[in-house]
């Protein structure tokens, strides 16, 4: 009878091994961990870890799947641009938002002073200068949205790394 127990228990672990072994982390896969930022040693088997690859490069792909825009710095150079044609004189550490709303309110100063001018130079450079403005304080807005994206991604990522752990 002891005889039967030890072949049930070694038929038992072999299936067990073989099992174990079926799941265990390939080499390919714990490269592609470590690219991905994934600390391998917190992955137990390979069904675990093709998961988590495949939620790292899913948030990876929603912060580049995002048309490329203009970055933060580009934007904030071409505000300080608009400000200075404008007759704002603009120093290194002025506060964005101030600064938006100091040229916002020059521009209505602009528009009032032409809005009875028809189809004149100045009526054209002001609305030219509106325009332009739109379009940088939809650049600054986009890229400070951006911003928040990639960095609540990243949080997610390190929040998702540590209770994984």
């Amino acid at each position: 009878m002891s005889e039967k127990i030890e072949k049930i228990n070694v038929v038992e672990s072999t299936r067990i091994f073989e099992a174990i072994k079926k799941d265990a982390v390939t080499d390919e896969t714990l490269k592609k961990l470590e690219e991905l930022g994934i600390d391998p040693s917190t992955i137990k088997t390979e069904t675990e870890a093709q998961q988590r690859i495949k939620e790292a490069e899913s948030a990876q792909a929603n912060t580049s799947a995002q048309p490329p825009v203009q970055s933060l710095d580009t934007a904030v150079k071409n505000l300080r641009e608009l400000a200075e044609k404008i007759g704002i004189h603009v120093e290194k550490g002025d506060d964005i938002q101030r600064l938006t709303d100091t040229i916002d309110r020059r521009i209505r100063e602009f528009e009032k002073q032409v809005e009875n001018d028809i189809g004149t130079e100045r009526k054209e450079m002001v609305e030219s200068a509106r325009r332009w403005y739109r379009e940088i304080k939809n650049d600054l807005e986009h890229a400070l949205n951006e911003e928040k994206k990639v960095t609540k991604n990243l949080e997610m990522m390190a929040t998702y790394n540590v209770v994984r752990s």
